[in-house]
């Protein structure tokens, strides 16, 4: 009977010391679960603030690209808008240029055009001038003919008259010696 009592005992001390060592065992494991849900959480929580970090690493970059990418841009427009402004006063220039050429030329044009008129006036005066010259020239040369042509009509008028009236003096002559004589014959006859 002791040694029945004594197993029970044992049993139940050894059941206690069981029951005492579960006990422990699953406090340990409880313990060891917390500390390594513990460790899990800062670990998590490391990596959550690695995450934001990154994150936030991320954003700054996306930022800086942005501003960097827009501060690029404004560059680029403003090189442009530079560019641009260079080609238009370039143009202007080129353009006033072109302008002033032109406005040259027109005025060598009218400038040579106003000669050429004025030689060919000249020319045109000169010709007159020779025309009316030789015109003149003509008509004095005709006047001249003509004053001669009668100068000579008038010596042969002239001429014929006196030629007429020797006629006529001599006619005159010879009758009056006709009568003569035949007055000298008459006496003759008569005597």
């Amino acid at each position: 009977v002791t040694s029945i009592l004594k197993e029970e005992e044992a049993k139940k001390i050894e059941a206690k010391a069981a029951a005492a060592a579960k006990k422990r065992a699953e406090e340990a494991i409880k313990k060891r679960n917390a500390e390594g849900e513990a460790k899990r959480n800062v670990e998590i929580e490391a990596q959550i603030a690695a995450e934001l970090k990154r994150q936030k690493a991320a954003r700054e970059a996306r930022k800086m690209t942005e501003t960097k990418k827009k501060i690029e841009e404004e560059a680029v427009k403003r090189r442009a808008a530079a560019e641009e402004e260079a080609k238009r006063k370039a143009g202007e220039e080129t353009r006033k240029k072109l302008q002033a050429a032109q406005n040259a030329l027109k005025a060598k044009t009218t400038l040579i055009a106003q000669k050429k008129r004025k030689a060919e006036e000249e020319e045109a005066n000169r010709q007159a001038v020779e025309m009316e010259v030789k015109r003149r020239a003509k008509e004095e040369a005709m006047e001249k003919a003509q004053a001669a042509k009668k100068a000579v009509k008038e010596e042969a008028r002239k001429n014929a008259e006196a030629k007429c009236k020797v006629a006529e003096e001599e006619e005159a002559k010879r009758k009056a010696a006709e009568m003569n004589t035949e007055m000298i014959a008459e006496s003759a006859e008569e005597a």
